[in-house]
């Protein structure tokens, strides 16, 4: 009597796990069902192909796997027929490996290659979803401009056309860490847009790299950063590189040249001693120093005489003549 009723609570249990499982596989909307290989690797949430088609109706089947799968094996187990009762059971792992193996197999053959063309429907229902669920109201419409451009537009709007951009601030940047940073000296955190005699061009702060020196020549010596190097935004040369507008050291736009406080530098530095401070190299023999006169501030008493301390706390600003 004990046995019937611990085999009809496992049936019991059985139905309400199927059910349970029936009811899960509403959750594939919350999985990411593809990952565009852009910079941040956005991955969009919802139902694809895949979950829609194979992965959802395999887990409904597998619901009535597990119940049939079950109930078989309570009723070889009253028959006492062992070799049948994990037969019946063995059907269930053998049923997920095979859903598995289809899923991967559907993948590989149907969905890659071709991955948004299969998913453009499930993505377009993602974005109307979206929208309903934000409340926005977009109106879309689709522009076709197959004008050419004449000669009297292009005049009037000279201005705007000169000012397009034609390269970006990452390529600016990585051309400069290439070219302009092989003596050591210096590096490049930022490009920055700035309009420079009515031009649309990109100003990079040339700082002092603090990579490989000692703590001496740092406190010391390289202390500072020196000008900044201006590159046209619209501009390339015949093979395709960026176009330097300014990249002198000496230059009659910048007043103040000098970069104790810019994003790169927050160390110490000594000033105002017997040192003299690394401007920038005028020859491979021969480099153009200084010594700091701006404002001193936290001073230190040490064994260096006159000597003044500078621990940087904030950016001074590059002062051009515009």
């Amino acid at each position: 009597m004990f046995i019937k009723h611990l085999l009809f609570n496992v049936m019991v249990v059985t139905v309400i796990i199927a059910g349970i499982m029936l009811f899960h596989t509403q959750n594939i909307v919350l999985d990411n069902f593809i990952t565009i290989n852009d910079q941040e690797n956005t991955s969009i949430v919802g139902a694809g192909v895949i979950e829609s088609t194979v992965k959802l109706w395999g887990y409904r089947i597998l619901a009535v796997v597990i119940i049939i799968s079950v109930f078989a094996a309570i009723k070889y187990f009253k028959k006492s027929s062992t070799k049948n009762v994990i037969k019946s059971l063995s059907v269930v792992p053998v049923y997920l490996v095979g859903l598995f193996l289809v899923m991967v197999g559907y993948k590989i053959f149907f969905i890659n290659g071709s991955e948004l063309d299969k998913e453009k429907s499930y993505i377009s229902a993602n974005i109307d979803y979206t929208k309903t669920a934000y409340n926005l109201k977009i109106d879309e419409m689709e522009l076709e401009n197959t004008a050419t451009i004449t000669r009297e537009e292009a005049e009037t709007n000279r201005e705007v056309i000169n000012n397009i951009p034609v390269v970006t601030e990452q390529v600016v940047l990585n051309n400069l860490r290439q070219t302009q940073t092989s003596t050591g000296y210096y590096t490049y955190g930022s490009a920055k847009a700035s309009l420079y005699k009515d031009k649309l061009t990109y100003i990079a702060a040339r700082e002092i790299s603090s990579i490989n020196t000692t703590y001496n020549s740092k406190a010391d010596e390289y202390t500072h950063g020196y000008g900044a190097i201006l590159v046209s935004a619209n501009e390339t040369d015949d093979n395709g590189n960026i176009t330097y507008i300014s990249k002198e050291f000496e230059s009659k736009d910048i007043k103040e040249p000098r970069i104790y406080y810019g994003t790169e530098t927050n160390s110490i530095i000594v000033t105002s001693d017997k040192n003299a401070e690394f401007d920038y190299p005028k020859s491979t023999t021969q480099n153009v120093t200084n010594n700091y006169k701006g404002e001193r501030r936290n001073f230190v008493k040490s064994n260096r005489q006159n000597s003044t301390c500078n621990k940087r706390k904030k950016i001074r600003n590059i002062n051009f003549k515009f």
